[in-house]
């Protein structure tokens, strides 16, 4: 929480082979595979947002294509707002809409 004294920034992944662990406030990174466990470095912390915008500027610039194309953001929209009706039904596992 931003308003509160304690904060966590944990992270997690899951796929068909393993997760990803990580908490981007004590810059920590681990693999999980089955029963085993490998810390990983997360590297160095980067200003996410700042460098997202700084990219599509350089794109601009350059008269390139943005390095994140509409399709790609559209789809991101979705994962999160299949994050948030999973959070309003207490956690529950929802399906992320297509687009195609």
């Amino acid at each position: 929480s931003r308003v509160s004294t304690g904060r966590s920034g944990r992270i997690e992944l899951s796929g068909e082979t393993g997760q990803l662990c990580g908490d981007h406030v004590s810059g920590t990174l681990a693999e999980v595979r089955g029963r085993t466990t490998s810390q990983l470095d997360p590297g160095p912390p980067v200003a996410t947002v700042a460098a997202a915008l700084a990219d599509f500027v350089r794109a601009l610039d350059a008269g390139a294509p943005p390095p994140i194309d509409a399709l790609e953001g559209a789809r991101n929209v979705l994962v999160v707002e299949a994050c948030l009706r999973s959070a309003a039904q207490g956690g529950q596992a929802t399906v992320v809409d297509t687009v195609t």
